[in-house]
């Protein structure tokens, strides 16, 4: 019944391919969703959160982070490389999807997708005021990663922690994990 992949599985608003990518199903399920449902990816949930937001494993055990499949995230992008670019709600607390990908500490074929469909990411904090750099420091990205990050957005590195001018006292703790990166 290919109408299923089209059907919201629940209150949310969540589509299969949701509810696939939030499980961290393989790519194989993933594209036979996207070819019984090509509109999927571009549907938000409930919630404002795209399939690409839960294939970047937000729903996980902390001991799977950073096990995203590329190739799930590079499909997902095909489909509706827009994604890229749409936040989840506030009150998600996710962001991007590239602040999502860093939180969860994907591995740097994600993060390279992710700055291929939205280059603007990388120069856009999230709500604490924190570039993607400095999430990618803090979490111990890989060197790969913070690379990425600094070719797409290179004046992150000067950037301080807190760009919020109502927030005082955080010093140039930006600018020391920026120096960091730059030798990772």
């Amino acid at each position: 019944y290919p109408d299923a992949a089209s059907m919201p599985a629940d209150e949310e608003n969540k589509l299969p391919l949701h509810l696939a990518a939030e499980k961290q199903a393989g790519s194989e399920v993933v594209a036979a969703l996207l070819v019984a449902y090509p509109d999927a990816a571009s549907k938000p949930d409930g919630d404002g959160l795209h399939p690409l937001h839960y294939s970047l494993g937000m729903h996980v055990p902390s001991d799977q982070t950073g096990k995203v499949e590329p190739e799930v995230v590079a499909a997902l992008l095909l489909a509706y490389p827009d994604a890229a670019s749409m936040p989840a709600k506030e009150s998600t607390g996710l962001g991007l999807p590239l602040h999502a990908a860093l939180y969860t500490r994907a591995g740097p074929e994600v993060v390279a997708a992710l700055l291929f469909a939205y280059p603007d990411a990388a120069s856009m904090p999230y709500k604490d005021y924190r570039m993607p750099l400095h999430y990618a420091a803090a979490s111990k990205a890989e060197p790969e990663v913070v690379k990425a990050l600094l070719l797409a957005y290179p004046d992150a590195a000067s950037k301080p922690l807190h760009t919020n001018p109502n927030v005082r006292g955080e010093g140039d703790m930006g600018r020391f994990v920026g120096s960091v990166c730059l030798w990772a």
